[in-house]
């Protein structure tokens, strides 16, 4: 059996991946939440959308906020992601965890691994990330797929 280090772990972790896991950065909430991979950098971060089932919360806070309808995405779930239910990213929202960070999770096995994001879903996400009004332009630049 192959032992699976942290460092394997975090190598590994890819564009479209979907995680399971409680984020600090969550306004106080230490649920644990679906998270898509958007981004895992040289400088050790990794960029996250948090998945939630709340549209209409979201949906008012695009609203309010005067984001274009694009920042929200809706995913329906699939064996390929592993989502449970009808999941919404508010690409308004860009969440940003160490390689240290992730790899306490993953010493402490609090994170899981859970599937990959369809390709046209996370394209939507990217477009999403873009159009925010909300968004520094360095991260939507930075977050841009390669």
């Amino acid at each position: 059996m192959v032992t699976v280090t942290p460092e394997m772990f975090i190598t590994n972790i890819q564009p479209g991946n979907i995680y399971y896991f409680s984020s600090e950065q969550l306004n106080g909430n230490t649920e644990p939440h679906y998270f898509i991979t958007l981004k895992n950098t040289e400088d050790e971060l990794i960029f996250f959308s948090c998945c939630t089932t709340q549209m209409d919360r979201r949906l008012r806070f695009i609203q309010k906020t005067g984001s274009p309808m694009s920042t929200l995405v809706g995913i329906e779930p699939s064996n390929e992601n592993g989502l449970r239910r009808e999941s919404y990213v508010d690409c308004n929202n860009v969440i940003q965890h160490t390689h240290d960070d992730i790899s306490k999770l993953f010493v402490d096995g609090e994170i899981e691994f859970k599937g990959e994001l369809e390709d046209d879903y996370l394209q939507l996400i990217y477009a999403g990330i873009n159009d925010s009004i909300l968004l520094e332009a360095e991260l939507q630049d930075l977050l841009s797929p390669d």
